[in-house]
């Protein structure tokens, strides 16, 4: 997460027969006997929003990734003159989107433009369009990004498609960002005062002997948690647990959680 400690979202868990005896949930085994269920648990929960909501947002507001905004495009009528002209054009821009599959409301309400880009930034849709006279004239709208603040005109002939390409797009630069800010909050530390100095920045990697007892002392020691065994391992021949002295067997992550 963007203040270094780590949240836990989905997990894995081995539950072994406990429940299986507390409600007598048995199998016959290949001797002919009944024995207890082992069981496994498996679970996604909400805190996929908390983290979506704290790894993308911004002073401004909330960003969501399209795949997820309940609004994925707004688009905001700009009017000078000719006020029928305006939404009409906004209607249409609007029915084309919803028939290529696109979440989509437009904001005619009487607020003023300013304020409408505030709204609906805070609420982080991907996308906004604004579409006046001159827009109009020049067959296009002008399409903001949420994510970078960009703003580019689009014509308005296959908007549906130049939309879905934006969207990949913002997808592909929030992934980006957020595998970017995760890399730079990991730290290799060989040493309990350099572990205890990054766990305040981010995520520690360091090395472990492979003992079970050493690693609940480590997690004494420094005050935080082992996550786990990172699938990359770095070269840890030569390497020494920093809490034991041990020769290392692999590195493990350490970071201080929710």
């Amino acid at each position: 997460m963007p203040d270094g400690r780590t949240l836990q979202v989905g997990t894995a868990h081995h539950l072994g027969d406990n429940f299986a005896k507390t409600f007598e949930i048995t199998y016959e085994d290949s001797e002919g006997e009944q024995v207890y269920a082992h069981q496994a648990c498996y679970g996604v929960s909400e805190r996929c929003l908390a983290a979506l909501i704290s790894t993308h947002g911004d002073d401004k507001g909330l960003v969501l990734p399209p795949e997820v905004a309940p609004v994925q495009v707004v688009i905001i009528p700009i009017i000078f003159k000719n006020p029928e002209e305006v939404l009409a054009a906004c209607e249409k821009v609007s029915e084309e989107l919803k028939d290529a599959g696109i979440k989509v409301k437009t904001d005619d309400s009487d607020k003023r433009p300013g304020a409408k880009y505030y709204k609906w930034e805070m609420q982080g849709v991907p996308i906004r369009l604004e579409i006046g006279p001159r827009d109009l004239k020049n067959k296009a709208a002008m399409m903001a990004r949420r994510d970078t603040g960009e703003k580019e005109q689009i014509p308005l002939e296959d908007i549906s498609t130049t939309i879905k390409e934006t969207f990949a797009d913002i997808h592909k630069n929030l992934y980006s960002q957020a595998e970017a800010q995760l890399q730079e909050h990991i730290f290799l530390c060989e040493d309990l005062e350099g572990i205890k100095d990054k766990l305040a920045h981010g995520i520690v990697q360091t090395y472990w002997c492979g003992r079970e007892d050493c690693g609940k002392e480590m997690e004494d020691v420094i005050g935080a948690g082992i996550l786990g065994i990172p699938n990359e391992q770095p070269d840890c021949r030569g390497k020494k647990c920093p809490l034991c002295g041990e020769e290392a067997v692999n590195s493990i992550y350490i970071a201080r959680t929710y």
